[in-house]
């Protein structure tokens, strides 16, 4: 557990700033707390979505129903992206044959690939859900 002081030193930000961010009725800048989340080592911009699925939280808590919500939002968005890709090539010219075939594949792998990461948490199978989010 690190102390405002050493968020502070870190982030670049003084102590009052970081109070004043951490306040109840506070809205601080984006910037602001980029800054306070990166001096406490979280990457924001890097594993943000995988985050947001896994069903302990970082401090130890179980959190089943935000991981099965994620879950099932993610698994429906892949669905979803697969039934799209089925049916787009109504939109694309039909003297693109070769085009058509090869967005519906990527987009049905994509698709899968969204079911897939839906259903691998990475704080339980930490190999499966790189493998699937790097396929």
């Amino acid at each position: 557990m690190q102390t405002i002081s050493e968020v502070a030193k870190k982030s670049g930000l003084g102590r009052t700033s970081i109070y004043k961010a951490l306040a109840q009725d506070s809205q601080p800048r984006f910037d602001t707390i980029q800054k306070i989340v990166s001096a406490l080592g979280y990457k924001f911009f890097g594993a943000y979505l995988s985050d947001l699925g896994r069903v302990h939280s970082f401090a130890g808590l179980a959190t089943p129903i935000t991981a099965c919500v994620y879950a099932m939002a993610l698994g429906f968005m892949g669905i979803g992206t697969v039934i799209f890709f089925i049916k787009h090539r109504h939109l694309v010219p039909s003297s693109n044959r070769i085009l058509v075939r090869v967005t519906t594949g990527l987009g049905i792998v994509s698709g899968l690939g969204y079911v897939a990461i839906s259903i691998t948490p990475w704080d339980l199978f930490p190999a499966l859900h790189l493998t699937t989010v790097f396929t």
